[in-house]
């Protein structure tokens, strides 16, 4: 449960880098996810 947690927090920080340089490819992250 542990390793999943700490795969999440990497997850969303990659999809706010994302995010940051463009907003679609956060939106179709999400829609996958």
């Amino acid at each position: 449960m542990q390793s999943l947690s700490y795969i999440r927090i990497h997850i969303i920080n990659i999809i706010r880098v994302f995010s940051t340089h463009n907003k679609w490819v956060t939106f179709t992250i999400c829609c996958c996810l």
